[in-house]
């Protein structure tokens, strides 16, 4: 039996292409700016599987962050106000 220290300790994945298909969501938000919480996580998932044996649960949401290195962060008031700027710039340019 492997130690989880020495690697190779993690829980695959059994549905592949539902968590390719989340990530490629989740990636794609993150490029906008957009914040992306788990519960958003457990509904795209649920949206994305479309099967009522499938159970976005804590435990697998967890599995989930960890074997994609996902991160919840919180926004500082210092990057929201740059993105505020830059948001505005780019209205005023497109008029």
């Amino acid at each position: 039996m492997r130690n989880k220290r020495q690697g190779g300790g993690h829980k695959r994945a059994l549905n592949v292409v539902l968590e390719n298909k989340l990530y490629e969501w989740f990636r794609e938000k993150r490029s906008k700016h957009a914040a992306v919480n788990d519960f958003m996580l457990k509904r795209r998932a649920k949206a994305i599987a479309n099967s009522p044996t499938f159970h976005a649960s804590n435990g697998w949401l967890w599995r989930l962050k960890d074997r994609w290195k996902i991160r919840s962060r919180i926004a500082t008031k210092q990057k929201a106000a740059g993105l505020m700027a830059n948001r505005k710039s780019l209205k005023t340019v497109a008029s």
